[in-house]
Order: structure tokens, then sequence, then C-alpha cells
């Protein structure tokens, strides 16, 4: 009996040498992680770490004899913190832009007041950009080829058409040139064609994406007609062999025409019953564009919107007199056949944009009288060719027999055109 009692004795002074060793032990506090991004102080009061543009998450142990919790206390909302039992977790998000780096800060405590630190840096990605050089890309009636660049710092660069009805246009990618290849069949609708190329530079979320419109001519000739009152009857500046078909913009069926144009007598005519602008386009073979002086064409005629692919021979007379204001860009083949070019926009004194590129593909042309003869509101340069690099205009031609033929006549050519940058220039026998 003396002996079990000796032995509670003992036991009762084993515990309470215990409980008072535990009330004895420091209170501790540090953090420590596996993580290869951490670094941690060597008593695991702080640790700092930097994660890239990516995100993601990263993982911490707290070790300490109390409950503790952890927060973030600058106010960041782009990481977030996950607590359970003995460790937490950083959530951090994407992060895209123009500045190089964004901080947080967190704290653990514990029950006792102790605190451990967290330092965060976020490294940034900029953010993807591409640009494709030009933003509206016209393809040619006849189809054909061509490259268009594209400007993005990102690798991985994806290129569709995204309408699907589209098979006149395929769309190819480069990544050696950093180009798209485009092919276009020849229209052979009496539509203008369109289709859209959409261009996805980058990788997961981080991507930028461009969209930019395809057109293809119809390979008409088109005028713009304004009729300002009732029953106005105008008239074609056709001329020459026509055989043609034509749409009078009015919803209803097309003419055709099969004849020869040799007066203002001739010319093909249209009643219209209702005000308005009307957009007429022409398909076919037209020998020539002439108004003839004719009141009918002049009075109406607003805009030549495009010049087709007729197979023009003669721009003799062409738009004289009308109240155009511009002309088109022309396509290597539309003014390829012509020769005479003389009076062809002769008094058209609201003409004030030309093109410089509108006669490179006309080296046939001998006669250039009074072509803009009277053209007052006329600005920028005179047309021009680029030869090696340098412009060529049409009164230096004469120098590049091997290129142009020889202009024999070229009286008046830009009589009263002083508003032109090179008037200066233009020799005598030219104005």
């Amino acid at each position: 009996m003396k002996k079990i009692f000796g032995y509670i004795v003992s036991f009762v002074f084993a515990v309470g040498a215990v409980s008072c060793e535990d009330d004895e032990l420091p209170v501790v506090l540090s953090i420590a992680s596996d993580d290869a991004r951490v670094e941690v102080a060597d008593d695991g009061s702080s640790a700092s770490l930097t994660v890239g543009p990516d995100g993601g998450s990263v993982h911490f142990r707290v070790l300490t004899s109390s409950a503790w919790s952890v927060a973030e206390t600058s106010g960041a909302t782009w990481c977030h913190v996950e607590q359970a039992n003995d460790k937490f977790v950083l959530l951090v998000d994407q992060f895209l832009s123009d500045k190089p780096e964004r901080m947080a800060f967190f704290s653990v405590t514990n029950m006792q007041g102790l605190e451990a630190s967290v330092t965060l840096k976020q490294t940034a990605e900029k953010p993807v950009t591409v640009q494709l050089v030009g933003d509206v890309h016209v393809l040619s009636c006849r189809g054909g080829e061509t490259d268009l660049a594209v400007q993005s710092e990102a690798a991985q660069i994806e290129v569709e058409i995204v309408d699907a009805t589209v098979d006149w246009l395929s769309a190819d990618w480069n990544a050696e040139t950093r180009t798209i290849h485009l092919s276009a069949a020849r229209n052979f609708t009496r539509e203008n064609l369109s289709a859209r190329v959409v261009v996805t530079a980058g990788e997961g979320t981080n991507r930028a994406e461009a969209e930019w419109p395809i057109m293809q001519h119809n390979g008409a000739l088109t005028f713009d007609y304004t009729v300002a009152a009732e029953g106005t009857v105008i008239a074609l500046p056709l001329w020459g062999a026509i055989d043609c078909t034509i749409d009078w913009d009015e919803g209803s069926a097309t003419e055709s025409f099969r004849q020869d144009v040799a007066s203002a007598d001739d010319q093909i005519t249209h009643w219209y019953e209702k005000p308005g602008t009307y957009r007429i386009s022409v398909f076919g073979h037209i020998e020539g564009i002439c108004t003839a002086n004719a009141e009918r064409v002049m009075n109406h005629l607003t805009a030549l919107v495009q010049w087709g692919d007729v197979g023009l021979t003669s721009l003799n007379g062409a738009l004289a007199g009308t109240a155009i204001e511009s002309l088109p860009e022309a396509d290597d083949y539309a003014l390829v056949g012509v020769t005479d070019a003389a009076s062809a926009f002769d008094g058209c004194a609201m003409l004030e944009e030309v093109p410089v590129g509108l006669f490179d593909a006309a080296v046939a042309i001998t006669d250039f009288s009074a072509l803009f003869r009277g053209c007052a509101a006329l600005r920028g340069d005179s047309p021009y060719t680029l030869v090696g690099g340098e412009a060529v205009h049409l009164y230096e031609r004469t120098a590049y027999s091997d290129r142009f033929a020889e202009p024999t006549a070229h009286a008046e050519a830009f009589a009263g055109c002083e508003g032109l940058n090179d008037f200066a220039a233009i020799p005598a026998d030219w104005k």
C-alpha cells in the first residue's frame, strides 16, 4: 500500500513539473516555404518573393504555438490569400501592363501579438499589340496576290477569314517574313466583293486581335450622277465601240448595249423618274470616254468612282466640263491601252485631287493636249511615275523613251494650273 502511494505522489509531482516547464516555453511565430522563389529571413520573421506576369500560387507554412491569421495589408486587389491549418497560399492574378511591376504586403499575426511579414513583387508582361501596315485594302477585279505586313511583338500569329461565305480569297501567314499572303480569284460577279481578315497575336490571355476589311473591285466603269428634278434624262460619256451592260442603280434589270457612239446624239441616255444620286455601273467593253460637250452629261455627272476593266483606249474629252472634284486611283490594267488623253479633264474647274500615279501604266499616251487646262483648283504634284526611285512627270517622259511613248502633242496640258506644287518646273510648251 505504501508503495502504491509513493507512485501516485511521484506521478503528480512529475505532472506538475511538466506544467511548469510549459508555462515557461517562449511563444514563437515564424514562416517557411519550399517554393524556390521565396527568400525567408533566418529567424522566419519575414519573407520576400517575386513572381512573373502569369501569376499563380505560392505556398507557406506557419510555425507558432497559438492561433494565428494572415491578411493583405496594402489594399492590393490583384492577389488573395487562403488559410488552412498551419498553411496559407498566396493567389496572384496575371499582370499585363506598361508599368514594370507592382507590390503587395501581407502580415501574419498570432494571439500573442507576434508578427511576420511577406513582401510580394510581381513583374509585368507588356500587353501584346498587333497592327497591319495599312488598314483598308482594295484588290483588283482581275484577282492576284499581295502581301500585307504585320507588326507585333508576339511570336504566335493566327490569321483567318471570318466570313464563311468567302470563297474568292485566301489568307496565309508567313512567320519568316511576318506577312499575310492574300490570294484572290478573278471577280466574275457584278458586285464589289468584301471580306474580313482577322489577325490574332499572342497566346493564352495575353492576346490582341485586329480586323481589316478587304474589298475587291467588280471591274465596272462607275459613275455617280446627281438628278435634281423629276423626269430627268441623263447621258453617259461612253464613246466609240460599245458592247456593255449597264446597271442604272434603280433596283431594276440591267440594260445591254452594242453600238458605235460617234457624236453627242449617239450617246446612251436614261430617264430617271425621281431625284437623287445614282451610282451607274458599266460592265463590258468601252472604247473611250468623252463628254462631247453634252449638257446631259456635264450637268449631272458628279464623280468618276472607278475606272474599271473595260478596255479603254481613248480619254479624249473624257470628263471635260464636268463638276468632278477628284479622280480615283487606276489599277494597272485600267488605262494601259490608252493612247489619247487630249482634253480629258479640260475645264474641270472643281477638280482638286489627282492621284500622282494615275498614268503609271498608261505608257502609250502620245497626246496630252489641254489635259488639265483650266483646272484652277488643282493642288499637289502633277502626275508622275517613279522610275528607279525618281519621279518622272508627264512633261519629263521625253527623256525616257525606253519606258514611255513620245508625247507628240501637249500644248496647254497644264494651262491655268498654278496651284500645282511643280507648276514652275513645267516647261512653257506644256502650259
